[in-house]
């Protein structure tokens, strides 16, 4: 499984011949650019009445799915979804989307505002990597949140999502960049693109953070 980043919490997730594609945006409104994006199924996490449709035009169905009649899918209640090798998990409570191919599990938060740490996270399982929001400035959970949930969760490795790039527009540009986040992250790597394995995790282990590079 690969996992590429385009800024936000827009991601790419592959797996074999098998794409998902979380949160795309309106470049428009963001200000960033977002490549036209070839995929099987979109997984939104803000309600269908709220996505702009300059973020939808950033999808097409992947030209297999094409020829095999077969629609995209849109994601966007809470249930269990399969597309080829990709299996999707939507909870309500806690409100994390989990993506599970080649025996790794992704936790996936999006673009929420708020996290209920009073959830049970039972349900959850074991996550190799967690997505969360870290930008804040109101508009993302504060670090305490974040942080709470990270240790809640106990993932191998954490992947910061919305965070201030050069060319945001408002209100983007009142969030915090990955250097404003030191204090909060702590030490972290960066890559272009990340290829996903089981992580062995343990209660003594401790996380580690990938930054990645917006493509």
């Amino acid at each position: 499984m690969v996992l590429k980043y385009y800024g936000l919490s827009c991601f790419t997730v592959k797996s074999g011949a098998s794409t998902l594609v979380t949160d795309p945006f309106s470049p428009k409104d963001v200000g960033l650019s977002l490549p036209q994006l070839e995929t099987d199924a979109v997984v939104y996490t803000e309600g269908r009445e709220v996505v702009l449709e300059g973020a939808k035009e950033r999808i097409v169905p992947a030209p297999a799915r094409v020829e095999n009649g077969k629609r995209m899918l849109e994601i966007f209640e809470p249930g269990e979804y399969e597309v080829g090798e990709i299996f999707i998990r939507v909870l309500s409570r806690p409100e994390i989307i989990l993506i599970t191919a080649q025996d790794v599990t992704v936790g996936y938060l999006g673009l929420r505002k708020e996290i209920d740490l009073k959830a049970s996270f039972d349900d959850v399982g074991m996550v190799d990597y967690l997505i969360v929001p870290v930008g804040d400035s109101g508009l993302f959970p504060e670090w305490t949140q974040v942080d709470e949930l990270i240790e809640n969760i106990g993932p191998g490795i954490v992947i910061p999502s919305c965070y201030r790039l050069d060319r945001m527009k408002e209100p983007y540009t009142r969030l915090l960049s990955l250097s404003d986040l030191s204090g909060n992250l702590g030490e972290y790597r960066t890559e272009k693109k990340l290829k996903l394995t089981p992580v062995s995790i343990t209660e003594e282990s401790q996380y580690e953070i990938v930054a990645l590079q917006p493509g």
